[in-house]
């Protein structure tokens, strides 16, 4: 079984950066703390392995990941699928949570790029423009960017295409009065060239409601600071309160706000889902857990990482001097990809599949 970066750091008692600061002698770390890394490292023979090969052509083994908040089950749920898709490579992931924070952000790139290999960046408050600015130009995937951009590879989860779903899967059922939770009403116009996480997901309901004559507006579309349960459940109870709600169903653009929405339905005595029809997004494990059980857009996060971990590792190859062999470089055109999703019905949207 080889050693792996964290064996190492696990020996010398300290954490997988540091190790990796020691082993590539960056003057940071304490000359007591990197002889301890560098004993480690010779008493578990690492300098053999795949790992310190890399680190003689000047690499880490390390990929850094920054996410917007790891208590939230999708960014939980995505640094561990980025872990297992990195591993099978032998390299570890250094994650990072920004709160979609400006500072946070520029913080988590420069400490990532100051000794990651390459980083999968979850965009929030930076732009791509900006995130240039710090990327010293290291492999960086972008996921989920504010908009297009040709500065960097980006990678999306499948925002257009799942709000879409959601929406049919509805006017299948006969709910034509849907209330959106994650984001505010945009024009179709301002959404068609948006790409983050709420406008693309917006977008794609837009369309589905224009296909199906489903009203689209302001008054059934809710936006929410941050995507957890506590703001959603909240939202739902002030909206319940005031006696002039009128929608038979609720797409939430996260699981852990539609799992609250049912719980606050409950609470004012309306079932899910024969008064109100419930759809998240995101496919968490939770999901499947609950009473009733939910409807979701579930995204295929092993096929989001895996194609984020192959096509950062390519870019890392090829920026590695032995790659180009002395000749002149062919500049790097970036690519765009799109994870998977799919529609997994639950309890919350169809009544047959209720225990009685």
């Amino acid at each position: 079984m080889s050693v792996t970066l964290a064996d190492v750091a696990r020996a010398a008692k300290v954490s997988t950066a540091t190790a990796s600061y020691a082993l590539r002698n960056n003057p940071q770390v304490k000359p007591a703390t990197a002889k301890r890394v560098l004993d480690a490292a010779k008493q578990l023979n690492y300098t053999g392995n795949i790992a310190a090969s890399s680190l003689r052509q000047g690499r880490s083994g390390v990929i850094g990941v920054a996410v917007h908040d790891l208590s939230l089950a999708f960014s939980g749920q995505l640094a561990s699928a980025l872990s297992d898709a990195a591993a099978k490579h032998n390299y570890q992931v250094f994650i990072q949570q920004t709160n979609q924070q400006g500072k946070r952000e520029t913080d988590a790139l420069k400490e990532l790029q100051l000794f990651c290999d390459g980083t999968v960046f979850f965009s929030g408050h930076l732009p791509p423009s900006a995130i240039k600015r710090f990327s010293k130009r290291k492999p960086m995937i972008l996921l989920d960017p504010r908009n297009h951009t040709n500065l960097f590879d980006t990678i999306f989860t499948p925002g257009r295409l799942g709000g879409k779903l959601a929406i049919d899967h509805l006017a299948s059922l006969g709910r034509t009065k849907p209330l959106i939770i994650g984001t505010n009403y945009a024009r179709p116009e301002v959404l068609s060239s948006r790409a983050d996480t709420s406008g693309s997901r917006l977008s794609g309901v837009q369309k589905a409601c224009s296909q199906h004559n489903i009203p689209f507006g302001p008054k059934n579309t809710l936006g929410l600071p941050n995507w957890n349960a506590a703001e959603a459940y909240q939202a739902v109870k002030k909206i319940l309160d005031a006696k002039t709600w009128d929608f038979d169903a609720v797409f939430c653009f996260a699981d852990e706000m539609a799992i609250a929405t049912m719980h606050a339905l409950r609470q004012y005595g309306l079932r899910v889902p024969q008064d109100v029809a419930v759809v998240g997004f995101d496919g968490i494990p939770a999901g499947t857990y609950t009473t009733p059980t939910l409807t979701t857009i579930a995204i295929d996060f092993q096929d989001l990482a895996e194609q984020s971990i192959d096509l950062l590792l390519q870019r890392i190859e090829e920026t590695t001097p032995e790659h180009h062999s002395g000749a002149e470089s062919t500049p790097l055109l970036p690519q765009s990809l799109m994870a998977h999703c799919a529609l997994r019905i639950g309890e919350s949207t169809s009544m047959e599949s209720q225990h009685s």
